[in-house]
């Protein structure tokens, strides 16, 4: 799911929808935890490093709500991610990992 952050600061964040599922909350549940990352406060978005408004929440906040985040889950219509494949390349004898997402 994409998290944008709000617009302003002060303005108060608009309610999410997942785009595959149609769930919604009335606002983005990554918003409902601080960051572990940046320390950003609940109800604000992330910050960069510089001070300023983040584009993307950080990876640590969004683990941390999927974890604390009553009702915030992953998203039933997701396909699961396949496990890696292994397979010896004959060549060199070294292990190559494929993914198939």
């Amino acid at each position: 799911m994409y998290h944008a952050p709000p617009a302003h600061p002060s303005a108060a964040p608009p309610g999410v929808t997942c785009l595959r599922c149609g769930q919604s909350w009335p606002r983005d549940p990554v918003l409902e935890v601080a960051c572990p990352s940046c320390h950003a406060k609940v109800g604000s978005g992330c910050k960069r490093p510089s001070g300023h408004q983040a584009q993307h929440v950080h990876a640590a906040r969004d683990l941390l709500a999927l974890a604390t985040v009553l009702g915030y889950g992953p998203c039933p219509a997701a396909e699961p991610i396949a496990a890696p494949q292994r397979r010896a390349t004959p060549t060199n004898g070294t292990t190559q990992l494929t993914l198939n997402l």
